[in-house]
């Protein structure tokens, strides 16, 4: 099951009450589907690059809370509707986390690359540039 972070914009004046019943609700429809809730961490009110709008007002800080979750992709849907559904998140955006990408990123590549000093060694042959195509090394240094 894929790890995802959601990050999510919340108006800055929501109350901790209403914002926690929000994310225990998040995560029980997590837990619902057969998911795993890992961490839920509240950054707090910062302000943004880009002004957030949401039903004509404009909000140069919100309050920026990161949800880290295990569910199959096929939930993610579900997730988005339950979320849109609060009137006071303005933004959300859920990725692949960091770990599993990290993971991703750390096997090996299918194909084997030659070192640049392979390719270029005495005797083999070697790109031109003034010609645009490969030629014999003749041993000749220029």
């Amino acid at each position: 099951m894929p790890c995802y972070q959601m990050y999510c914009f919340a108006r800055p004046d929501m109350s901790a009450e209403k914002l926690s019943d929000f994310f225990r609700g998040l995560a029980r429809l997590v837990y619902r589907e057969g998911g795993g809730f890992r961490r839920l961490e509240n950054l707090g009110v910062r302000p943004v690059a880009f002004p957030v709008r949401k039903s004509g007002i404009r909000y140069d800080e919100v309050r920026w809370v990161i949800a880290t979750f295990d569910v199959t992709p096929s939930v993610l849907e579900t997730i988005g509707a339950f979320v849109l559904a609060e009137k006071d998140v303005l933004q959300f955006k859920y990725m692949a986390s960091k770990d599993r990408l990290a993971e991703f990123n750390a096997k090996p590549p299918g194909e084997r690359r030659k070192k640049l000093s392979a390719a270029m060694r005495w005797g083999g042959v070697q790109f031109d540039p003034d010609t645009l195509s490969m030629k014999e090394n003749t041993g000749e240094l220029r």
